[in-house]
């Protein structure tokens, strides 16, 4: 439908996904920055933070750190000023530690990670906990 421009939303992130597993990244990333206007007009957090996940991959994926540090300030808005923890804050410490740890910045990675575990025990994400446990044990080792 013309008129449904949240619909457009979903399906612009639906795209950049499409385009991203093409590894036609350069259009990825179009429909990704579309998605996230929209979401951003309409003010529907789950449709920026998938569109920025899907930025999020991309950048990190070419080490592109300006733009990657640029979309998880973005998402760390989002979800980080919550005062109660909710999943999508431990996906942004997750995302803000695989930054850290892809640029060699293992002190800053641990950190964060651990935050991040303290955070998935608290909103009981089990997944989660097991995950960030692997990559601590990981970074201890290397």
């Amino acid at each position: 439908r013309s008129s449904d421009l949240l619909g457009e939303a979903y399906s612009s992130n639906n795209l950049g996904n499409l385009y991203r597993l093409l590894g036609r990244q350069g259009e990825a990333i179009g429909a990704y920055r579309v998605a996230l206007r929209s979401g951003e007009d309409f003010g529907n957090v789950p449709v920026q933070l998938r569109a920025i996940d899907g930025l999020l991959e991309i950048y990190l994926e070419r080490q592109n750190w300006a733009d990657a540090r640029t979309y998880l300030d973005r998402r760390a808005a989002l979800t980080l000023s919550s005062p109660s923890p909710t999943i999508e804050a431990v996906k942004t410490l997750i995302w803000l530690g695989e930054y850290y740890e892809r640029r060699g910045e293992v002190a800053a990675a641990k950190d964060t990670y651990t935050r991040a575990l303290g955070l998935a025990r608290t909103v009981n994400v089990n997944s989660q906990v097991t995950e960030l446990t692997n990559r601590l044990i990981y970074l201890n080792r290397s």
